[in-house]
């Protein structure tokens, strides 16, 4: 991938690769959640067995993950290399951003580590909650991330 835009601290191509693969990331999770369930709209529209609908979810939801994990360590990059460890540590402290990006990388850390199989077969009652618990989290990052985000670009003065 190529970006041939000015190599500035905001816009650089890892930032720009990380923007990329954070959309990318946000935008399989209504996929993840349409096929989630037994008795799921999509297999009563499609009539598709649970199976196939199982492990469609669970590929949906690996690449959702994988490209979270690219997103964060995009940015991270981006920021050590531009701002050093301070920024870095700014990022990740005083911002927003790099807050309820740790939060959903925790919480799509929990919905991976207890999907594992071992671990899902012994202790299904934590895969469970694990899911609940991982849901949550990056549900409320996703909310609160993108309403703020949103708020601020609409405040905006204008120049």
């Amino acid at each position: 991938m190529e970006y041939d835009g000015p190599q500035e601290s905001v816009w650089n191509t890892i930032h720009v690769v990380a923007l990329r693969c954070g959309w990318m990331s946000m935008a399989q999770l209504p996929a993840v959640i349409a096929l989630t369930g037994r008795n799921s709209l999509v297999q009563f529209l499609t009539g598709i067995e649970y199976q196939h609908l199982r492990f469609a979810h669970k590929l949906v939801a690996f690449w959702m993950a994988l490209l979270g994990v690219v997103h964060t360590l995009d940015a991270t990059f981006a920021n050590f290399k531009y701002f050093g460890g301070a920024g870095v540590n700014t990022l990740y402290l005083h911002n927003y951003l790099g807050q309820t990006g740790i939060a959903m990388i925790v919480g799509l850390f929990l919905l991976c580590f207890f999907s594992w199989r071992p671990i899902r077969m012994r202790w299904y009652e934590l895969f469970l909650v694990a899911h609940v618990v991982g849901v949550i989290m990056v549900l409320v990052g996703i909310i609160y991330r993108a309403s703020v985000s949103l708020f601020r670009r609409r405040c905006r003065p204008c120049r």
